[in-house]
């Protein structure tokens, strides 16, 4: 059974994440990947939050 998606979002947030953990720069995921600026900033700064918790309870 395939797995269906239910917006685009979950691939642009995928996109952005593997951009982001990379090292690409925030201007650099804007321009290859057409997400506002702003969403791409709420992005990683979730990412940045996940990571953060993670490594806490290490």
């Amino acid at each position: 059974m395939k797995r269906q998606k239910n917006n685009n979002n979950d691939g642009d947030y995928r996109c952005v994440e593997a951009m982001y953990r990379r090292g690409c720069t925030v201007d650099d995921i804007v321009n290859s990947t057409g997400i506002s600026k702003m969403d791409v900033l709420d992005i990683t700064q979730k990412i940045f939050a996940l990571d953060m918790k993670k490594r806490a309870l290490n």
